[in-house]
Parts: structure tokens; C-alpha cells; sequence
């Protein structure tokens, strides 16, 4: 686990309309949701090493785990995936949540979301019914952190990891208050063995994992000895972070326009607060929403905006569509596969004969 400066959230003065809500019948909706789980053998689960991805980076042991940022204690679960009742510790995140929410500008001004855990897997939750095509949550372009294809030194990937630590550093940023809804500790295929990887037993998985590693170690390398200052442990934590975490933005002509400094390329990478703590669900079929996320011109400036897919009930977790991928590729890039993917193809033969 890692450590961190100014992980200390924003405190303020607002209301706790967002506890209170969360107190008042969320418990009553059962339906189920996305469970991220571990695509890796049982015996090997407690074998996996947790946030040790620079072990490669050293001939050493590998590098300590530093004290970890403060986590949560998870909301009450109901059978089905609801949530019962909040308990202190999670009121006491979730008016950090609504607090961070409002001093950073995003709208809706009062949050129609909930931060929560359900089985030790936390996601947003709706504290009321909403439509489909609702505006979930605006986000002040400039609050996000992007690169293009022009990010220079190195890989968009590394680049943008420096990025988000140079933010998270910054006690102005508020980067610096969201990194304690960061996580910081998972399991990522960059640290598994070659005999973990081998396991996976399906030939794409294990060439997959093995790309990702390479890459993920290489552009850790780079990072390091091009930014020293940013630390080898914390570069590789960014690294996870923006490949678990960040979107594929098409801006539009309109948008682009407005873009300082205008970027070369119309396809961004980009982290955005708030929007990342979205799970996967496969977007159903009469959706007419073809992708939730967009970069939107408003009177006030640049805003990226989710919107919802479907229409959700009050207490059901918010999801939307990561995009139509195989569980090797979830697995890969996210570090979770779904169980019945309908992605999921068998090869039967080698060839296309």
C-alpha cells in the first residue's frame, strides 16, 4: 500500500441531506449488480501480492508497504445488492463525498448519488428514481486531467500518471482531497507471477497480462527516472489508476475550440473526478443512450457529463457501459470480470476454416 501527501478531505459546513436520504428507505430495493471478480484460481487469491507492482522495479524483496490512506467501513447490505441503513463511518464518508462534491462546483449542486460499499464493492447508488437521459453529474472540464496524442516524453499512459500525482500533490488541487476515494489496495494482473499468469490457462488472457505488465513496467522505469521526485511506488499506483480509471473522450468541434491548451488530437485520455467510482453494466438493449459520457459546451464553461442509460430506482446502483468487451479485456484493463459475459466467444478451431 502507498502513501500519500494531502489526502486529507475537505471539510465544510453543508448540510447532510445525502446521509439523510441515505438513512430513508434505501434499504427497500433488492436488484442485483455488477460484482467485480477476481478472474484467478482460488488457490492463488490470497497469494496474489496487493499493490507490489514495483517489486519488478527492484532486485530486492520488493518494495514496503507504506501506511495506507483512511478507508471506510462498508454501508449494511441487503440480499439482492440494495443498501440498508448507513452506519457512522459510512455517513461520515458520504458528507465528505456531498462536501467535496459542492466545493468543487459539480452539478447537479445537490448530489442525486451516494457513495457506498455492498459487499465489499463500492459503487454510487441512487438516493431517488431517475430517468434515463438524467444528467447524473457535470464536471468542470477543468477539474479533469487529460493528454492527447502530442503528451510527448513517453507513453500517454505514463504520462497522464504523472499528472495525477502531480495534482494529488498539489494542496490547491482538489486532487489532493478526491485521492481519499482513490483505492489503495486491489489486485492487478502487474502483479502477478508468471505461474498466476500461466494459470489463467486461455492463450489470449496470458499474452494480454503479459503485455500489460511489460508495458505498465517499462513506462514506470521511464516515468521514475524522468520524474525522480514523484517516487517509483506511487508512479506505479497512478499507472493502475489511469488504466482502471480513465475515459476514451471524442471532443467535439465546438469544444475543441474552447480547449486551452487546444489539443492536437479530437480523442483525449482523460481521469475526471467523481465519474470514475461508475461500475460496469452491460447497457441494455433498448437503451437509445449510445455512449454516457460526453464533453458538453454549457454557459459556464466546459462540462464532462454522465448521464443515466436506463432508468434507475431509488437505492439501485448506478452503472454504466465500459464498453462491449471480452472478460480477458475487462480483466486486463479493469482487474474484474463478469460472470455470463455475453461478449465472451470460444474458439473452436485455430484457424477461421
Amino acid at each position: 500500500m502507498l502513501s500519500f501527501n494531502n489526502l486529507q478531505c475537505v471539510r465544510g459546513s453543508l448540510s447532510q441531506n445525502a446521509a439523510d436520504s441515505a438513512r430513508n428507505g434505501l434499504h427497500a430495493f433488492k436488484a442485483p449488480f455488477c460484482r467485480r471478480e477476481p478472474l484467478v484460481p482460488l488457490k492463488f487469491r490470497q497469494e496474489i501480492p496487493r499493490n507490489n507492482f514495483t517489486h519488478s522495479l527492484n532486485t530486492a524483496q520488493g518494495a514496503p508497504r507504506n501506511t495506507p490512506v483512511k478507508t471506510f467501513a462498508p454501508s449494511k447490505a441487503v440480499p439482492g445488492g440494495g443498501l440498508g441503513e448507513f452506519g457512522v463511518a459510512q455517513q461520515h464518508q458520504q458528507r465528505h463525498f456531498t462536501d467535496l462534491w459542492m466545493q468543487s462546483k459539480i452539478k447537479p449542486e445537490e448530489p442525486q448519488l451516494l457513495l457506498a460499499e455492498v459487499d465489499g464493492v463500492r459503487g454510487l447508488f441512487a438516493d431517488r428514481d431517475i430517468a434515463a437521459g438524467t444528467p447524473l453529474l457535470q464536471v468542470p472540464w477543468e477539474l479533469s486531467i487529460s493528454v492527447d496524442d502530442s503528451h510527448g516524453e513517453f507513453g500517454w499512459d505514463a504520462e497522464l500518471a504523472c499528472r495525477l500525482l502531480v495534482k494529488i500533490d498539489d494542496p490547491a488541487s482538489p486532487w489532493a482531497s478526491y485521492a481519499a476515494f482513490l483505492p489503495t489496495d486491489f489486485s492487478s494482473v502487474t502483479a502477478w507471477t508468471d505461474e498466476q499468469i500461466a494459470e489463467l490457462q486461455v492463450e489470449g488472457a496470458i499474452a494480454a497480462a503479459h503485455d500489460l505488465r511489460d508495458h505498465l513496467r517499462h513506462q514506470a522505469k521511464l516515468a521514475s527516472s524522468l520524474h525522480p521526485t514523484l517516487g517509483a511506488d506511487r508512479i506505479a499506483w497512478a499507472l493502475l489508476m489511469v488504466h482502471s480509471r480513465s475515459f476514451w473522450l471524442e471532443v467535439p468541434p465546438a469544444c475543441r475550440e474552447q480547449l486551452r491548451p487546444r489539443p492536437q488530437s479530437a480523442k483525449l485520455r482523460v481521469l475526471v473526478p467523481f465519474a470514475d467510482q461508475f461500475n460496469h453494466a452491460f447497457k441494455p438493449s433498448d437503451s437509445a443512450c449510445e455512449k454516457p459520457w460526453e464533453l458538453q459546451s454549457s454557459v459556464d464553461g466546459l462540462r464532462f457529463q454522465v448521464v443515466a442509460d436506463r432508468n434507475f430506482q431509488k437505492g439501485e446502483q448506478l452503472t454504466f457501459d465500459y464498453g462491449h468487451s471480452k472478460n480477458i479485456e475487462l480483466l486486463v484493463s479493469y482487474g474484474f470480470v463478469i460472470p455470463r459475459n455475453a461478449a465472451d466467444t470460444v474458439a473452436l478451431y485455430e484457424s477461421g476454416e
